[in-house]
């Protein structure tokens, strides 16, 4: 096993930093769409989907078909989750 390299991940949210907030808007969403109150499930399922198109998106852009595949999937899996709370 490596050793963590503290300054390697300095340089890797310097040079990748909108990923980094997308993992922390993903896991907001996350939290949000557990909640009771269905204002913040819906800004979980909102945050949710935009955290997912931005993956779906890097691993199009990367060529990573299979990945992007998986995560349009969850896009449209948000939708219905969206559309089944609420309708």
């Amino acid at each position: 096993m490596t050793k963590f390299n503290l300054e390697y991940f300095k340089k890797d949210i310097q040079n990748h930093p909108l990923n980094y907030l997308m993992m922390v808007v993903s896991l907001l969403g996350g939290f949000f769409t557990s909640d009771s109150l269905s204002f913040y499930r819906g800004l979980g399922f909102l945050l949710w989907l935009a955290s997912n198109f931005f993956v779906f998106y890097i691993f199009y852009k990367q060529e990573n078909l299979p990945m992007a595949f998986v995560y349009l999937v969850f896009e449209f899996i948000n939708i219905r989750g969206l559309w089944n709370n609420w309708s």
